[in-house]
């Protein structure tokens, strides 16, 4: 009885283990692309202002470099703003590879990861969770 127990046991949590691996692995692997929408639901900058008053942040270089710390960083990618504060600690390069372009043009080293190939279609993807607007474009915070 006890040997059947055991069996059962090693069974059950080996199974258990297996589904836990198995969703980690889908999930990693599954991730639906974002791609920056102007006006999304989930983003933090309004972007419908027709540019009249003088309400909102106008998405200049200026602006961006504003914006150049660990603690507040934008970047400018392809002529559009993204505020990557948040993503800065969980950059798979560590944070130095990010925190050098707060504020600044990173497009080159975006396109390059400054290795001279292009980051993944998954973290191309991904800008477009800390997309704020294009540049030159007035939002409202």
């Amino acid at each position: 009885m006890k040997k059947l127990v055991a069996t059962s046991l090693f069974i059950f949590w080996t199974f258990v283990v297996s589904v836990i691996v198995a969703s980690l692995v889908y999930y990693e692997g599954g991730r639906q692309p974002q791609v920056p929408m102007p006006n999304g639901s989930d983003q933090k900058y309004n972007t419908s202002l027709d540019g009249s008053g003088d309400s909102g942040i106008l998405l200049s270089a200026e602006e961006t470099a504003k914006h150049g710390s660990q603690d507040d960083c934008w970047l400018i990618i392809g002529g559009k703003v993204y505020d990557v504060t948040s993503f800065i600690s969980l950059h798979p390069g560590g944070a130095g590879e990010i925190i050098f372009y707060c504020g600044k043009e990173a497009t080159n080293a975006f396109n390059t990861k400054n290795q001279g190939s292009p980051h993944s279609s998954n973290a191309q993807a991904m800008l477009g969770d800390y997309y704020i607007g294009d540049l030159n474009q007035k939002v409202a915070k």
